[in-house]
C-alpha cells in the first residue's frame, strides 16, 4: 500500500531546528510574561501610593480643623470676667488646654502632611494625646 503522501525527511537539521525555534519561542513567552508582570506590579504599587496618600491626606485635614477648633476655644477662654474672683484661673487653664491640644493637632497635622508627600517612608506612632 502506498500513500499519497510522503512523510518528510527527519535530518539532525530539522530536528534541531525546530528544537531552536521552539526555545526561542518560549523564551519569547518567558520574556512577555515577565514584562507584564513587572508592569502589573507597577501598576499596582502606584494605585497603593496614591491611596495611602488620600487617606493621608485625609487625616491630616481632620487634625487641621481640629486645630484650628482647639485655637479658637483658647482664644475664647484667653478672657476673663474681672468681678468673678474664680474665672482667671479657669480661663488660664482652658487656654492652656486648648492651647496644648491645638499644639498636638498642629503636631499630628504635620506628619500626616510628611506621609501623604513621601508614601514610600514608615510613619511613626502617634504620640499620646494632651
Amino acid at each position: 500500500m502506498s500513500s499519497d503522501r510522503e512523510l518528510p525527511e527527519l535530518s539532525i537539521e530539522t530536528v534541531a531546528d525546530s528544537i531552536v525555534r521552539v526555545c526561542f519561542t518560549l523564551r519569547s513567552l518567558m520574556f512577555a510574561v515577565t514584562v507584564f508582570a513587572l508592569v502589573l506590579a507597577l501598576l499596582v504599587a502606584t494605585v497603593q501610593s496614591l491611596q495611602w496618600a488620600r487617606y493621608c491626606e485625609k487625616r491630616a485635614e481632620q487634625h487641621r480643623r481640629s486645630e484650628q477648633h482647639f485655637r479658637m476655644m483658647k482664644s475664647s477662654h484667653s478672657h476673663f470676667n474681672p468681678t468673678n474672683p474664680g474665672s482667671e484661673v479657669k480661663a488660664r487653664f482652658f487656654a492652656s488646654d486648648y492651647g496644648n491640644r491645638a499644639l498636638y493637632h498642629q503636631q499630628m497635622r504635620r506628619k500626616w502632611e510628611q506621609a501623604a508627600g513621601h508614601p514610600w517612608e514608615a510613619v511613626p506612632p502617634d504620640p499620646p494625646p494632651p
